[in-house]
C-alpha cells in the first residue's frame, strides 16, 4: 500500500495507479473501503459532539466583586486581602467569554494571581447590550477600555500593569499607546503581532470574505456574530480543527478532569 497521505502529485499519481480504472474491482473496493471508513469516522466525530453537549460540567466558581460597569462591561475584582497588591488590568479578547481565565477553582490564572498578592481587575465584556451592538472598536476602546484602565489607575493611585490576551493584547497595546502615563508594564499573551499580508494571507482573507458574505445582513440584523459563524471562520484558516478536536473529547474519560477542562 501506498502512503499517500503527504499529499505530493508523485503520490497521488502512485495510489491513482494502483486503483486502476474508475469502474474496476479495485477502483470499486477501494470506494467500498473510504465510504466505511467515512462512515466510522463521522460516527466518531458525532459521539464527540454529543458527549460534548450532554457533558454535566459546570462552573464551580463564582465572579468577585463588581468595581466598575458601563453597560455590559465589568470590572472584576479579583484582588485578596482587600484588593491591596499591585493592580493588574487584564483585558481578554472579544470573542471567548472572559471567564477563559477563570475556569475553575481548578484551573484559574486570575485566581492564582490574586494568591501570589497581585490584585487582578478582569475586564469582563459580557454578552452585548443594546449600546455595544451599536459600538465599533474605536467605541469600545473609547468608552470601555479607558474608562476601565482610568478606573484601575486611579485605584493604584499611579500607573498599572495591563495583561491582555489574545485579540485582548491588541486591545492593550492600543490602550498603552493611548495612554501611556497609565501603564507600568504591557504583558501579551497569544496575541497576534504579524499583519503582514503575503500571497497566502491574501488567499485566506478572500476566503474569510467568501464565507461571511451570507451572514452579513443576518448579523445586522442580529447585531451580532452568531457563535456557529465565528466557529465557521476558525475552520476556514483549519479545516480539521473542529473535526479532531470532538474526535479528541469523544476518547476521553468523561469524568475526567481533562474533560471538565475542554
Amino acid at each position: 500500500m501506498i502512503d499517500w497521505r503527504g499529499g505530493t502529485a508523485a503520490a497521488i499519481d502512485a495510489l491513482a495507479a494502483q486503483i486502476g480504472a474508475p469502474g474496476s474491482a479495485a477502483a470499486i473496493a477501494f470506494d467500498e473501503a473510504v465510504a466505511r471508513e467515512t462512515r466510522v469516522r463521522f460516527g466518531r466525530l458525532e459521539a464527540g459532539i454529543r458527549a460534548y453537549q450532554q457533558h454535566p460540567y459546570a462552573r464551580d466558581v463564582t465572579d468577585p466583586p463588581v468595581v466598575w460597569q458601563e453597560g455590559t462591561t465589568r470590572l472584576l475584582d479579583y484582588g485578596v486581602a482587600g484588593g491591596i497588591g499591585p493592580v493588574v488590568l487584564v483585558v481578554p479578547s472579544l470573542i471567548n467569554r472572559a471567564y477563559i481565565l477563570d475556569l475553575s477553582a481548578r484551573r484559574s490564572l486570575l485566581r492564582w494571581l490574586g494568591s501570589q498578592g497581585t490584585r487582578p481587575l478582569l475586564l469582563d465584556w459580557g454578552a452585548p447590550g443594546a449600546a455595544e451592538r451599536q459600538l465599533s472598536l474605536s467605541g469600545y476602546m473609547d468608552q470601555r477600555v479607558l474608562p476601565a484602565l482610568a478606573w484601575a489607575a486611579t485605584a493604584a493611585r499611579g500607573p498599572v500593569a495591563v495583561l491582555g490576551y489574545c485579540m485582548g493584547g491588541l486591545l492593550a497595546v492600543a490602550a498603552a499607546a493611548r495612554v501611556p502615563e497609565a501603564v507600568s508594564r504591557l504583558v501579551l499573551m497569544a496575541t497576534p503581532w504579524d499583519f503582514h499580508c503575503d500571497a497566502a494571507a491574501q488567499h485566506e482573507a478572500a476566503q474569510l470574505q467568501t464565507v461571511m458574505a451570507p451572514w452579513w445582513p443576518l448579523s445586522e440584523v442580529l447585531g451580532e456574530v452568531p457563535v456557529d459563524v465565528i466557529q465557521a471562520l476558525f475552520s476556514v484558516g483549519d479545516p480539521m480543527q473542529v473535526p479532531q478536536k470532538f474526535l479528541r473529547f469523544a476518547e476521553m474519560d468523561q469524568g475526567s478532569p481533562e474533560a471538565a477542562d475542554f
